[in-house]
């Protein structure tokens, strides 16, 4: 059946399909789940971006192994708010309708009266920032020195999810010693 658009599925008259959904036996629309990504950094960058002297891959701490499984040796490392405070990697999320990301992070030294936040970008645009003060801050951290799970999931209605779409975390911190770390992250699609 696939991705018939008013056509038929064997004896069944299939409907419009949007949002990357394809037809069923029934005639049903339905979305499929496909993991785009599993990021453990165990061996190497994975496609992610050094950025410079304040982003790298980083011995200190470890959440997961590439395999997702506990252990492991490294994460990638995020630290300070300059020109090199950033990773990012471009994929194909053509015919999502919604995209899923899910990661551990890890922050150390983010003081509640100051803006420390690290920002998940989508093409340049802001989808979530987590620091310790909500007012500079979308989602507020309850607790630091400890790995802490986040799922965010983003909408086509939101996002224009096409064949290169860039996914870029990013350090609005005031010092070097304000640190993020993230490990196991997993992007997936449905449509």
């Amino acid at each position: 059946c696939g991705t018939a658009q008013n056509g038929t599925c064997g004896t069944v008259s299939c409907g419009t399909c949007t949002g990357g959904a394809s037809c069923n036996q029934a005639g049903q629309c339905v979305s499929t789940t496909t993991q785009v990504g599993y990021y453990g950094f165990e061996s190497g960058l994975q496609g992610w971006t050094a950025a410079g002297a304040n982003s790298e891959r980083d011995i200190k701490r470890s959440k997961v192994l590439d395999s997702g499984a506990n252990g492991g040796n490294y994460s990638y490392h995020i630290q300070d708010n300059t020109s090199t405070s950033y990773t990012q990697q471009n994929f194909n999320l053509a015919g999502a309708n919604q995209v899923i990301i899910e990661f551990w992070g890890y922050f150390n030294d983010f003081e509640l009266l100051e803006g420390d936040c690290i920002e998940l970008k989508i093409d340049g645009v802001k989808a979530k920032s987590w620091g310790r003060n909500s007012t500079f801050c979308d989602g507020v951290i309850q607790s630091q020195n400890t790995w802490l799970y986040f799922t965010e999931t983003l909408s086509s209605s939101q996002y224009n999810f096409d064949s290169s779409v860039k996914v870029r975390f990013e350090g609005h911190a005031d010092s070097p010693g304000d640190d993020f770390w993230f490990d196991g992250l997993k992007i997936t699609k449905t449509g």
